[in-house]
């Protein structure tokens, strides 16, 4: 961790993988609207290693169990609730209907700059629309990472 990390905060967050796939930060989920593109870098840079090892976990995990190739994933931050697609995506986006070809372009302007901190940690950044992970509050679309 770098110097001016610690210079920006008095007390480093707590950066955590909850329900094995979804960060949370002082055991808090992030909303990505409600923080600056510029925190979530100091969260991911904070959790780095963390989130490398759970995607090497998940990826172990779901080539013993069921020998699919699907490509793990942590989930990063919520961009918005259930059905609220059109807060976060362009029109074209909207009219995708398969996640995977979800890309930065698709995403409204301020919530590009999320994207683009995912992309410069070396991860590649994935839209994901109404996942339903374990607790039910959490549905909605998230912003994800996976290793290239």
């Amino acid at each position: 961790m770098d110097n001016e990390l610690r210079k920006r905060w008095i007390t480093l967050p707590e950066v955590d993988i909850e329900y094995q796939s979804i960060l949370s930060v002082n055991k808090r989920f992030v909303s990505l609207p409600d923080i600056s593109s510029d925190m979530l870098r100091d969260y991911i840079e904070i959790g780095s290693e963390l989130i490398n090892d759970q995607l090497d976990e998940l990826r172990e995990q779901r080539r013993f169990w069921d020998g699919t190739q699907s490509r793990p994933c942590v989930y990063i931050g919520r961009l918005a609730v259930v059905r609220s697609d059109s807060i976060i995506l362009t029109k074209e986006g909207q009219l995708l209907d398969n996640d995977d070809d979800l890309t930065a372009n698709h995403l409204r302007p301020a919530y590009g700059a999320f994207w683009s901190v995912l992309a410069r940690k070396q991860y590649t950044p994935e839209i994901h629309r109404n996942a339903i992970p374990v607790d039910k509050r959490l549905n909605g679309t998230w912003l994800g990472v996976r290793k290239p």
